[in-house]
């Protein structure tokens, strides 16, 4: 059976999809470059391609920490659908927590204020949007074979996210701290709206983590 290749957008992300597919897996980092990274992973064998990572909210009826299955990508008037029996399989799964298969949209940049978000919330109907699954799904399209995108949302429709909080992300998808503590001893009256942000991420990260190491089969494909 062929290998699955897993995107992620930070390098967090990539650490916890590879504990949780083991070896068998082949996990990048895209780094501000999905389409690249999808295209190492189909270059290296990998036969069915899954985004894997934190969103933004969309959809204001769905909190931090939900889990958002994408039942398909809507990007630059596109939309690819996922493979529908391996959507299927993870929706199914009982030790997920709350889960929503939804659509996802994807953006080349950060969608950072709620008046953006309401807007493509408008213009998609998507539950949440990030930087990786569209150039995943179009990736996979084109190759032929299947996709998934599974993410939690972080900053909830209502929560803009302030310029400030993605200072410390570098080009490799590492988030440095020192670099955040700069721009808010630069800008302190910006220290609730972060402070806010991070507790959001943190419930995210923690929905992450209990769907690879109580959710779908990451060897599903293996």
């Amino acid at each position: 059976m062929s290998r699955i290749g897993i995107v992620t957008g930070l390098a967090a992300e990539a650490a916890w999809a590879r504990r949780a597919a083991g070896p068998a897996a082949l996990v990048v980092c895209a780094g501000g470059d999905a389409a690249r990274a999808a295209a190492r992973l189909l270059e290296a064998g990998a036969g069915a391609l899954l985004s894997f990572g934190m969103a933004g909210g969309l959809d204001p009826s769905l909190p931090s920490g939900r889990l958002v299955i994408g039942d398909c990508v809507i990007a630059g008037g596109r939309r690819v659908a996922a493979d529908a029996a391996w959507r299927e399989r993870v929706a199914a799964e009982p030790r997920l927590g709350p889960r929503v298969v939804a659509a996802l949209a994807g953006s080349d940049r950060p969608v950072l204020s709620v008046a953006a978000k309401r807007a493509l919330f408008a213009a998609t109907g998507a539950a949440a949007v990030d930087m990786e699954s569209h150039a995943v799904a179009a990736a996979a399209a084109a190759a032929g074979v299947p996709f998934l995108a599974l993410r939690t949302i972080a900053d909830a429709a209502g929560r803009a996210v302030p310029a400030a909080a993605l200072a410390g992300l570098d080009a490799e998808g590492r988030v440095r701290a020192g670099a955040v503590l700069a721009e808010l001893l630069r800008a302190p009256g910006l220290i609730p709206a972060v402070a806010a942000l991070a507790l959001d991420a943190a419930r995210a990260r923690a929905a992450l983590r209990r769907a690879v190491a109580l959710g779908p089969d990451f060897r599903a494909f293996t």
